[in-house]
């Protein structure tokens, strides 16, 4: 009976060799939040709790990176969102938008981008409203053989159009162009 107590693990050592593998999963955990691998990150800190569920370390690294997922989230939001309000997808640019909400619900640049979103769509509409009408009254007027007034309005549609450029209907452009 002395012989088996011998050869289990002391409580010490067992001890001290799962206090080891936290601290190496804890700096691994570390270096992962810094080279922004965030889910391997939660991972390693995953595997720190299930060792010790209370571990104060962990829970508090757990945050931190969860919050820095979240910053790093928000910002490719913010640059998809910039990326589809500079081509005018305008419903695009508000779901990348709506993704950032979710994530912080009170985050001012994405509310800020979301009113110039509004705005710069609403402007759009209008210009392009304004390049139909003007298109089928400049034709009204070429037909009716008022050529300076045409041509007065197709200047305006191509000054429009350059301000304004419509990426979603090209065809429309280019049969203003055409037609000037």
């Amino acid at each position: 009976s002395h012989a088996s107590t011998q050869l289990e693990p002391s409580p010490r050592i067992d001890s001290a060799t799962r206090q080891k593998t936290i601290a190496q999963l804890l700096e691994s955990a570390r270096t992962c939040m810094e080279g922004e691998e965030f889910l391997l990150g939660l991972q390693k800190i995953q595997e720190v709790l299930q060792l010790d569920p209370e571990n104060v370390g962990a829970l508090a690294m757990r945050k931190t990176i969860e919050v820095r997922r979240n910053e790093h989230k928000v910002e490719e939001w913010l640059q998809l969102a910039r990326r589809h309000l500079e081509n005018n997808a305008f419903s695009h640019a508000k779901d990348a938008l709506a993704n950032i909400l979710k994530i912080a619900p009170a985050d001012a640049t994405a509310f800020q981008l979301l009113s110039e979103t509004e705005r710069r769509e609403q402007d759009y509409l209008r210009a392009r409203k304004e390049k139909e009408e003007l298109y089928r009254s400049a034709l009204a007027a070429w037909k009716s053989g008022e050529v300076s007034s045409a041509l007065t309005k197709l200047d305006r549609i191509v000054d429009l159009d350059r301000k304004v450029p419509d990426a979603s209907d090209t065809a429309s452009s280019i049969s203003y162009q055409n037609f000037y």
